[in-house]
């Protein structure tokens, strides 16, 4: 097979993510002045019974795991984030972990979250080097969301999700 022909093959760490951000997940988005699923297969957050209290807590948790390193940003800021974090020292650790992301009006905070890590993996947007995912999220050439997450973060993610663990 030439070069230009091979194609991606997603590792058993992928697919992992793949079959709970992506097949499963549990988000739902507003098209038309009512909601549908992102995903047909997964448990939509109210489904699972959270209230607002539980989005709060979830982020809360969230934040925690990440030292408090997720910005919520406009349009016009997002592009700034990544090049101002990369100045810092904190990018040369291997262990440090951030979110980028542009407030959505429609979504709380949590499932912006979530649907952001969604799209990175869904779009192909998402580089692995060294146990870190770099996740990119874009929507008509624009810089949605920028991620830099650890496999051990993503799968806490979803566990929390799944467990409504916000310790």
């Amino acid at each position: 097979m030439s070069k230009e022909l091979e194609m991606y093959k997603l590792s058993n760490r992928d697919e992992n993510l793949f079959e709970f951000f992506v097949v499963n997940c549990p988000v739902s988005r507003k098209r038309d002045g009512s909601y549908d699923f992102v995903s047909k297969k997964g448990k939509e957050f109210q489904k699972l019974n959270y209230v607002a209290q539980d989005y709060k807590k979830l982020l809360n948790a969230i934040k925690k795991d990440l030292n408090n390193d997720i910005v919520f940003t406009d349009k016009e800021s997002i592009n700034h984030v990544e090049e101002e974090i990369k100045k810092t020292k904190k990018y040369r650790n291997t262990n440090f972990e951030y979110i980028g992301i542009i407030e959505n009006p429609d979504y709380k905070k949590t499932k912006s979250i979530y649907y952001m890590i969604r799209n990175a993996f869904a779009h192909g947007d998402f580089e692995y080097d060294k146990g870190i995912y770099v996740l990119r999220s874009m929507r008509n050439n624009e810089l949605k969301a920028i991620m830099r997450l650890k496999y051990s973060t993503l799968i806490k993610l979803r566990d929390r999700y799944i467990n409504k663990d916000f310790d």
